[in-house]
């Protein structure tokens, strides 16, 4: 969500003094289209860069893939509500990169070498909820990450709860319920599971956080990282960013699916504590926030300015509407996984 350059967030009034929804200031609503491109021209710049010199580098990758049988692989994405993020790395496999780019979703880095935990084993058999979405409703909505076919998307592991570690350092008031609603709504969408967990942690986020940090959270995933921030602590905050998330992706080897398994949400608490102070601020917050989690769990951002994971905010949207829903749903049908 952007919002450095807002001068007033106040509601429509339809002249008895009824408020219908809160509106944007023009520069607020117009800084975001102009840092971020579109889905499609995203992807056609990722695909554009992986095929400059890739061909350089494939004998060499085919030599290494030869001496490793079995490989751990993992792929990490940022993405901003106002500017999209993509965490590049050296690509062992620009095919593979390719692929899980997908059709129309955002350009993620490509998958690196990370360690692993010491498998956990299913939390459930089942799925741990469903989602309340009706199976009959539908709207835009795209994902961030893709298997190897270009059009399953990947997702979480539907029988294990989804843990989650908060640094407040600069979270406004109220931010706990705010997270906790947000939290809610996703839930409900997707049937996930979350546990926001007692501790709080001094971690902050950044390009290259980890899927596994045993010093800090032990042999485990790491928990999402839910980071109450600053662009002084995080640049890619800086100007009209509130926030940006996205999740990490694993496989055990070439054939099995990629999993999410961890991720980040970073939260600009100055900037929204601003909008809180705001008429409607509190929907407005909660929007930022469900919105990235929609990033955590999958979403991309999709070119409807109705739909709340559009890269841009628009008056009255502040709740997610048919795709997004659709999308959330989706996300949250995912395989058990008992390997991880």
């Amino acid at each position: 969500m952007v919002g450095s350059e807002a001068d007033s967030v106040g509601s429509v009034d339809d002249g008895d003094g009824a408020t219908d929804g809160w509106v944007l200031d023009d520069d607020f609503v117009r800084a975001a289209p102009a840092v971020e491109a579109s889905a499609q021209a995203r992807e056609d710049e990722a695909r554009a860069r992986l095929a400059e010199d890739d061909e350089q580098r494939r004998s060499a990758v085919r030599r290494r893939r030869r001496r490793r049988r079995v490989r751990t692989l993992a792929v990490t994405v940022l993405v901003a509500l106002g500017v999209g993020l993509a965490r590049f790395v050296p690509s062992p496999d620009p095919e593979r990169a390719a692929l899980v780019a997908g059709d129309g979703g955002a350009f993620v880095g490509a998958p690196v070498a990370v360690e692993r935990p010491t498998p956990s084993g299913p939390e459930s058999a089942a799925p741990l909820g469903r989602s309340s979405v009706d199976d009959e409703v539908d709207g835009p909505h795209a994902f961030v990450i893709r298997q190897a076919d270009g059009r399953t998307p990947a997702r979480w592991d539907p029988c294990r709860t989804i843990r989650v570690v908060v640094n407040d350092a600069e979270a406004p008031p109220g931010a706990d319920d705010l997270l906790d609603d947000a939290i809610a709504v996703v839930e409900d969408a997707s049937g996930l599971r979350f546990e926001v967990e007692d501790d709080r942690t001094d971690e902050q986020p950044g390009p290259r956080r980890p899927a596994v940090d045993r010093e800090r959270y032990g042999d485990r995933w790491a928990p999402v990282l839910v980071a109450w921030t600053d662009p002084e602590q995080w640049d890619a905050l800086d100007g009209d960013v509130a926030g940006l998330a996205g999740p990490i992706a694993v496989e055990a080897d070439g054939r099995d699916p990629l999993t999410l398994v961890s991720g980040q949400v970073a939260l600009d608490g100055p900037q929204l504590r601003s909008l809180l102070r705001r008429r409607g601020g509190g929907a407005l917050v909660r929007s930022v926030i469900v919105h990235e989690l929609g990033h955590l769990v999958g979403l991309d951002h999709v070119d409807d300015p109705t739909q709340l994971m559009a890269p841009e905010g628009h008056p009255g949207v502040v709740d997610p509407a048919d795709g997004d829903l659709a999308g959330l749903r989706e996300a949250g049908q995912g395989p058990c996984r008992a390997q991880l």
